[in-house]
């Protein structure tokens, strides 16, 4: 039937790099809305890039490790680690 799965058995190393990212956005998101003045916006970019910078090296600690999480709903490899390395890249420095 249906079992409850473990904390193991998720495997929630392999989604930190996604995980960080999207908690970092959260974060950023709240900040913005109720910390940072509306006449110092350009805050918020630099708290951005700083988020796309801890995901990109969260990132290139993971590199190497493949397999799945979350009860096979989330696959990583190498070729998934490369294209999220591309892509944290270009947000950095686009």
């Amino acid at each position: 039937m249906f079992q409850i799965p473990s904390f193991e058995s998720l495997n929630v190393g392999l989604a930190l790099p996604a995980i960080s990212l999207a908690f970092g956005a959260c974060v950023l998101l709240l900040l913005d809305l109720f910390f940072v003045p509306k006449d110092r916006k350009e805050i918020t970019g630099y708290l951005a890039l700083v988020g796309v910078a801890v995901s990109f090296v969260v990132n290139l600690l993971t590199f190497n490790q493949s397999g799945e999480a979350f009860m096979g709903m989330f696959v990583a490899d190498a070729f998934s680690s490369f294209l999220n390395i591309v892509i944290l890249g270009s947000a950095f420095f686009g």
